[in-house]
């Protein structure tokens, strides 16, 4: 066990952005490291159970997942330093919060896959490195693309908007 948070997360994941900018910010010390890891399959899904990201491995061997409770943990241990103060200020942080994580994830998503002109090759880059250099790679990269394409539909993104 290191002295450090071990963060998994994917590079192109907007959840993983959010735990990801908050660590960086706050000055907390962390290794990045992608699900397609070693240790994310050996370590990591006995303790979480399921393949999600964001997910924590603190240095005590504890793994919280998701981008909101990973910010909570931190929050909360500290005095939530990140926190406005007044009442009035809290409530405007926590419109800012959900307007950001849930009000632009649709037009996030939309832009990502409805515009393959401009965005595979950044998006396709970033799902096959993701993954360990096994021949079943670029196999495993459309597949889980095409995934993820499906996905954006159940976000409500319908894929054939006219641009």
């Amino acid at each position: 066990m290191t002295g450090l948070h071990r963060l998994y997360a994917l590079t192109h994941s907007l959840y993983s952005g959010r735990a990801r900018a908050y660590l960086i910010k706050q000055g907390i010390t962390f290794q990045e490291f992608s699900t397609g890891h070693e240790s994310f399959k050996a370590e990591v899904l006995p303790k979480g159970k399921l393949a999600t990201i964001p997910t924590l491995v603190t240095p005590s061997g504890d793994v919280i997942r998701d981008g909101a409770a990973i910010i909570e943990h931190f929050e909360s241990a500290n005095g939530r330093p990140s926190q406005p103060q007044g009442a009035c200020q809290q409530i405007i942080s926590a419109l800012f919060d959900v307007i950001g994580h849930d009000g632009l994830l649709r037009p996030a998503m939309h832009y990502r896959w409805n515009y393959p002109a401009e965005n595979f090759q950044f998006v396709h880059h970033h799902f096959l490195y993701a993954q360990r250099d096994t021949p079943e790679r670029a196999e495993k990269t459309e597949h889980m693309m095409n995934r993820m394409r499906q996905v954006t539909e159940v976000f409500g993104v319908p894929s054939n908007l006219s641009r």
